[in-house]
């Protein structure tokens, strides 16, 4: 029965003092300390909580205050009233999800790569720019060499192009490889060859790792994606433009 309570929202202690005031009824805090074993502060603090509740109440007898419960059948009043509350929010949490769903994805190996260019392509809009940080020169194009080079083709009849911060030792590989005008890179001073980068596209972030086993982890959630951006942005400031 206590645990019972406990999923109803009791705490531990709130659960001990209830179940043995229906037993005992109208008594005062050392009846309830004796038979719950708990200390005579955690009572009090118990039956406080259980009062603003709803579910006793008190009152004063020959100077000693007394605590007696309520009808049991509040319990059931309390929940079909928290019910009723939340049929009343329901419709509008229902379209703050349904406006900013989270869908996350594992794709591995060079499929799960070539899986995030198709969506790439099907998802953005003529014009559109997609973000990538960390981009890396020689680890990307050995995971996606036997397809990138079409999908690249296909954004740019699309009008589709793309921002990249890198890193020094790492423009010169991917400004070999781009077609010329789709990328714009910029690079970071620091010497480093990422084991991953970071694509950002429409809703989307990209996760992409490289390596014997690549894969990536795709998140589809417009605010994630905002955020994103923004980072890049910050980085994008900072970074230094290269030719």
């Amino acid at each position: 029965m206590e645990n019972k309570l406990v999923e109803l929202g009791f705490d531990k202690n709130e659960a001990k003092t209830y179940l043995v005031l229906l037993e005992i009824g109208k008594t005062s805090v050392g009846r309830i300390v004796e038979k719950t074993g708990l200390h005579r502060e955690l009572v009090y603090q118990a039956f406080r909580r259980l009062e603003q509740k709803g579910y006793v109440h008190s009152s004063i007898s020959q100077k000693k205050r007394h605590y007696q419960p309520e009808n049991p059948q509040v319990l059931l009043d309390h929940i079909q009233a928290k019910e009723a509350e939340a049929r009343e929010i329901l419709p509008s949490l229902l379209e703050k999800f349904q406006s900013s769903p989270q869908i996350i994805r594992i794709l591995e190996g060079e499929e799960g790569f070539e899986e995030v260019q198709k969506d790439k392509l099907k998802v953005m809009k003529k014009g559109e720019t997609y973000y990538v940080i960390g981009a890396a020169g020689k680890g990307w194009y050995q995971t996606t060499k036997d397809f990138f080079y079409q999908y690249h083709l296909k954004q740019q009849k699309k009008g589709i192009t793309s921002q990249m911060v890198s890193y020094k030792g790492e423009a010169e590989e991917i400004l070999k490889n781009e077609p010329p005008g789709f990328a714009e890179v910029r690079v970071l001073s620091q010497e480093f060859s990422p084991p991953a980068s970071t694509k950002i596209y429409a809703d989307r972030v990209a996760i992409q790792i490289f390596g014997p086993q690549p894969v990536v982890l795709l998140i589809q959630n417009p605010s994630v994606a905002e955020v994103y951006k923004e980072y890049f942005q910050a980085l994008w400031k900072v970074a230094e433009k290269i030719e």
